[in-house]
Parts: C-alpha cells; structure tokens; sequence
C-alpha cells in the first residue's frame, strides 16, 4: 500500500511539472506515469480529461510549423499504452475514447530526400499532419504516418502501417495498411 500510495502522489508531482514548466494542459482525472518522456514548446500539448498515459511514452514536439497554439491535442478518455512515441511538429490530433495499444509510433514528419548528393540529414523534413478519430483502437507496434487520418469507429490491426486515409468504420491491416471490410452493417 505504501509504495503505490508513493507512485500516486509522485506521479502527481509529474502532472504539475508538465502544466507548470512545460505548459501542457493537462485535463482532469488524467494518469500520466512520471516515467513518461514528454518534450515540448511550452503550450504545444494538451491532454484532455480522464487520458492515461503510461510509462515509457516518448511525447516529442519538435518545433512548432502550424498555425496553430497546440501541436498535438488528445481528447478526453484516450488511452496510450506503454513504449508508444509520437513525434509531432505541425499537428497530430487523437480523438476522444481512442485507445492506442503498446508500442505504436505516431509522426507527422518525413525527412526530405531529393538532392542525390546530399546527406539525408541535411535536407531538411516535410510535415504534415495525424488525425485520429473518436473511438479508434490502434493495435500494438502499429505505425500512424505523415498525412494520415484514421477515422471514427475504425481498428487498426496490429503491425500495420498507416499511410493514407481511411473512411469510419473500417478495420486497417497490412503493410502498407488496406481496408479489409467495414466494421458496422446498420
């Protein structure tokens, strides 16, 4: 009882480091392990009511190139399972009642590769932008690309890769993902 009366209080401790130092706006009710990695622009993030985080997410903002004051915004009652990085510089948006399983991996970006004789490295990236819809499940070790958009009442199948866009209700599988049927006959 002590030691998860201890893990309460210290986790608590972190969600006031996040809304002070880091300007994150965090809602109410939220979970976030203090063994979460979030790194941002402060104000970029903001984490609606009921979400829960858990250890090992890496939440990384790495610059701000929207016009936007938020660059990844999560709606009330997402849930984000252990070991999951999203990297995000122009807008990622996970939609309300979302749940992302273990291990996926979120990114607005994509490096640019255009000059032959030029290292990758220094070419600079491209953004886009993520929308994930409300009550999607995202299935472990998944990938969600640059420009994609998941839509509401949607699965997406374990190890698959999102590339592109998908209507409601759809289960997404595969690499690169395909609609293999519609989840809903009403």
């Amino acid at each position: 009882k002590i030691n998860s009366r201890m893990n309460y209080y210290l986790d608590k401790m972190y969600v006031f480091y996040l809304r002070v130092f880091l300007g994150v706006t965090v809602g109410k009710n939220c979970r976030i392990s203090r063994k979460t990695s979030i790194r941002c622009l402060h104000g970029t993030l903001e984490i609606g009511d009921n979400c829960i985080i858990e250890p090992n997410v890496r939440i990384k903002i790495v610059q701000n190139h929207n016009e936007r004051d938020r660059v990844i915004v999560s709606e009330p009652n997402v849930f984000i399972g252990y070991s999951t990085i999203i990297d995000a510089g122009n807008y990622v948006e996970i939609g309300e009642n979302t749940m992302i399983g273990p291990q996926v991996f979120i990114t607005d970006v994509d490096h640019k590769f255009s000059i032959k004789n030029k290292p990758i490295n220094e070419q600079g990236a491209i953004f886009g932008k993520v929308i994930v819809g409300e009550n999607v499940w995202i299935g472990s070790q998944s990938q969600i690309l640059r420009n994609s958009r998941v839509s509401k009442n949607s699965i997406v199948g374990a190890n698959s890769t999102v590339n592109k866009s998908f209507v409601e209700d759809s289960l997404i599988v595969g690499v690169p993902s395909k609609r293999k049927r519609k989840l809903f006959t009403e």
